[in-house]
């Protein structure tokens, strides 16, 4: 009986001293890889989703700072300043200068305010009219029009991604977010909730 139970004490020391299995096992392997698939297949389209309102919200961040520059720059110069789009094109970017804005490329001693909005395309109820913010604070518009609008926008397939800055006669500026709509046209919203 003495020989049994040290035979059963040796089988059992035998169980425990064996070497613990290091590494992972091809089940446990693929295991992973499919939920990190899974995990990419659900993540990469809000991330596209994520970028793309981003840069819509920046461009509109970056357009009423370079506007706010502008009036800013027509109070300390006592000048008027006119706003207008670079080569045609608001899509191309906006350029501010005192006085006129003739021949940009050469004499840039007039610029007050350039920027372009990356990957943003812009359209505005001005068509390509310049206005300009005079130094009793007002902005001169083109016309009878009451407020300036501009719809910024960025495409994602067939979605649309859009923020619209208005500016009024009294050089007040505001950011409307727009909902995400289907299509590949950056219109004009006037103000409403879509």
């Amino acid at each position: 009986m003495e020989q049994q139970i040290n035979m059963d004490v040796v089988k059992t020391n035998k169980k425990l001293s064996k070497p613990l299995s290091k590494g992972f096992t091809i089940v446990e392997l693929i295991i992973v890889i499919v939920i990190v698939g899974i995990l990419t297949t659900i993540a990469t389209p809000l991330m596209n989703d994520w970028a793309k309102e981003t840069r819509v919200k920046t461009s509109a961040d970056d357009f009423v700072a370079f506007l706010e520059q502008a009036r800013n720059a027509s109070y300390k110069t006592s000048s008027p300043v006119i706003v207008q789009a670079i080569d045609g094109s608001w899509s191309n970017g906006f350029v501010a200068c005192v006085g006129t804005c003739q021949n940009i490329d050469n004499d840039t001693t007039s610029i007050v305010a350039t920027t372009r909005l990356r990957d943003t395309t812009v359209n505005t109820n001005l068509g390509n009219q310049p206005f300009q913010f005079r130094p009793d604070g007002f902005t001169q518009m083109p016309g009878n029009l009451e407020g300036i609008i501009f719809a910024l926008c960025t495409f994602e397939g067939n979605r649309v991604h859009r923020r619209e800055v208005m500016l009024s006669r009294m050089s007040a500026t505001s950011v409307n977010v727009l909902p995400v709509v289907e299509g590949n046209a950056c219109n004009i919203n006037n103000g409403g909730g879509n």
